[in-house]
């Protein structure tokens, strides 16, 4: 709230001439800030509501990707007694 007191006082009055016709806006510096608050907060929203669906999903692709190996751990016994497995080039 000072803040606010502050910018206002800063910012008593900016001239402006349109159409040769004086037009004041008292406290601009205040309204100028609200403004880029107010922008600024909807870009930021508009840019990363995309990013949470796409942040879950990379997620849940790497969770599933860590559960692969998960059977072949436990079954690996029964995987090289049926040579179901094909050995590597160094034969291992």
């Amino acid at each position: 709230m000072s803040f606010l007191v502050v910018l206002w006082n800063l910012s008593a009055a900016a001239p402006l001439q349109v159409y040769g016709h004086d037009l004041t806006f008292p406290g601009y510096l205040l309204w100028t800030a609200l403004i880029y608050a107010i922008f600024g907060t909807a870009f930021t929203h508009w840019i990363g509501l995309p990013l949470v669906g796409l942040n879950f999903e990379q997620q849940r692709l790497e969770a599933d990707f860590r559960f692969q190996p998960g059977p072949v751990a436990e079954n690996a016994e029964q995987i090289a007694l049926l040579k179901a497995a094909a050995p590597n080039e160094r034969g291992c």
